[in-house]
């Protein structure tokens, strides 16, 4: 089985002319999360509380953690589904 997807920071390693013969998108992790939510966004947000709970944290905490590396992700989501967490709070 092959995968049509990479998602990756490293954009650098994987130019377009390399992935075009074998037909290979890349995209950036907010770029997914966001694709992801527009396709299934209760399976989302169901999926990122169970996430909080197995590490013993609620959504919002969560989410300030995830911002670091999906900010565009966490934005979307938190406007659409009305959500308010603390980022400056964010613990580590």
């Amino acid at each position: 089985m092959n995968s049509g997807l990479i998602v990756t920071y490293n954009a650098k390693d994987f130019p377009p002319d390399s992935l075009a013969p074998w037909n290979i998108e890349l995209q950036g992790p907010s770029t997914f999360l966001r694709n992801l939510y527009e396709f299934a966004p209760d399976l989302v947000v169901s999926k990122l509380k169970e996430q909080a709970r197995f590490i013993n944290s609620d959504l919002e905490t969560l989410l300030s953690k995830l911002r670091v590396n999906a900010p565009a992700f966490v934005n979307l989501l938190c406007e659409r589904e009305k959500l308010h967490p603390s980022f400056n709070a964010i613990k580590f």
